[in-house]
């Protein structure tokens, strides 16, 4: 056991050295079109696995490589540590069920949803099929594998009621926070310590952009949206969440979170898509600082799959930005 996590703490700090800087990011963003992206991440052996050219897109690609991590780390992670780690991957494989309801939803047609769902799967992939071919939201939710069906079918009636997915999409982003916290929770030493911080911040990512959606998308009744939002956050209290719950404008989110390291991320934000970034970028810094000191804790590997899938994101905007012409006054706000 000693050996294995001696060769996974290796493999983790190996794999964060090759995370992108962001000023090799903004370097990307300056090339003047999608094709010189992807030729110049060649050039520099960004991608491990070798592929035929045009097999797959883009995302697809650098989805597929983090799910080889993912695997790869359970293969070798003591048994003790899994759980943790396949609780993360749940919230990939929540991705993926939202993009495919998200088709069935609007009725693209099953041989053209892969282009839709970004090259993320369930961990079972043999689950995924009877899932991924059904030809509307009623029938998809029957076909969803366990632990996943359930929290969907009690949310269907009022996905009908709304006419949005939305209640489906919280109900299973709150199942699979519910499982990483038990998981976190099961942690000791210096492994809980690197790891409950991160964990913290991500439910406060969750309960921001789920109190500006319930309230400021959805208008939904502040007792109502409070129900929504979670405890074990790392700087959100329960004084902070029924200030969330009752969100009136995007410019309340600062005030609302003035006594947290939130409300300067937050200055300014008029729109969803910003408050996100503001979140993101305070949860991309917390899980960057888990790094520091001693090295030798499974903080370490968690923080590389959590980069990882910002960087998926990053260079995502970047390169379907390119490939489809568009504008910006500076990538830096694109970023998270």
């Amino acid at each position: 056991m000693a050996s294995a996590s001696a060769f996974l703490n290796a493999r983790a700090h190996a794999l964060l050295g090759m995370l992108l800087p962001r000023e090799a990011l903004l370097r990307l963003a300056d090339l003047p079109s999608a094709e010189a992206i992807l030729a110049d991440l060649s050039a520099r052996e960004y991608f491990r696995a070798s592929l035929p050219a045009g097999q797959l897109t883009f995302p697809q690609r650098l989805n597929l490589e983090l799910d080889a991590d993912y695997r790869s780390t359970l293969l070798v992670l003591p048994q003790e540590s899994r759980p943790l780690v396949r609780a993360l991957y749940r919230l990939r494989e929540v991705a993926f069920l939202k993009a495919a309801l998200g088709c069935a939803n609007r009725n693209v047609p099953p041989a053209s949803r892969g282009a839709y769902l970004g090259g993320l799967h369930l961990f079972n992939i043999v689950d995924e099929d009877a899932f991924y071919q059904a030809a509307d939201v009623a029938e998809a939710v029957s076909k969803a594998p366990e632990p996943y069906r359930t929290p969907m079918e009690n949310a269907l009636h009022q996905v009908e009621e709304q006419g949005s997915l939305f209640p489906i999409e919280i109900a299973l982003d709150l199942l699979v926070l519910h499982e990483l916290w038990l998981a976190g929770r099961a942690l000791t030493g210096m492994d809980r310590a690197r790891i409950f911080p991160m964990f913290g911040v991500w439910f406060d990512v969750f309960n921001v952009l789920s109190a500006a959606r319930l309230r400021l998308n959805f208008a939904v009744p502040s007792d109502e949206a409070l129900g929504y939002l979670i405890h074990h956050g790392q700087w959100l209290r329960l004084s902070h969440r029924r200030a969330l719950a009752g969100l009136e404008k995007f410019s309340d989110l600062s005030v609302a979170l003035r006594d947290t390291p939130y409300s300067a991320k937050l200055s300014g934000a008029e729109s969803l898509f910003a408050v996100e970034q503001g979140m993101m970028r305070a949860f991309r810094e917390v899980v960057s600082a888990s790094l520091a000191g001693y090295p030798f804790h499974l903080g370490g590997t968690v923080a590389y799959l959590l980069l990882k899938q910002i960087e998926i994101t990053n260079l995502t905007r970047v390169y379907e930005g390119k490939r489809r012409d568009v504008k910006t006054a500076g990538w830096q706000d694109v970023l998270v």
